[in-house]
């Protein structure tokens, strides 16, 4: 969960940042708060994604992406 609300934290701070980039003066303030909503929204999702997929795994028997913590697949019900 928390991977989740990380990578969407960290691609709206980024195309935030990317919008207003595009209208701001060249060396104003707002061009340098674009600048660093861009610098922190990509790791702040690369983070996300990567705590995401560390929490997801396949179930043996059919393959689809589970819960880490799950006991039976809530697909093919088996365990896992």
């Amino acid at each position: 969960m928390l991977g989740k609300i990380l990578t969407a934290l960290g691609v709206a701070a980024f195309v935030m940042g990317f919008w207003e980039a595009q209208s701001a003066i060249p060396d104003s303030p707002k061009a340098i708060e674009a600048g660093l909503f861009m610098l922190f929204g990509l790791p702040l999702s690369i983070t996300g994604i990567w705590l995401w997929r560390k929490s997801i795994k396949k179930c043996p028997a059919c393959a689809e992406r589970i819960n880490r913590d799950a006991s039976i697949c809530k697909y093919c019900r088996s365990a896992a």
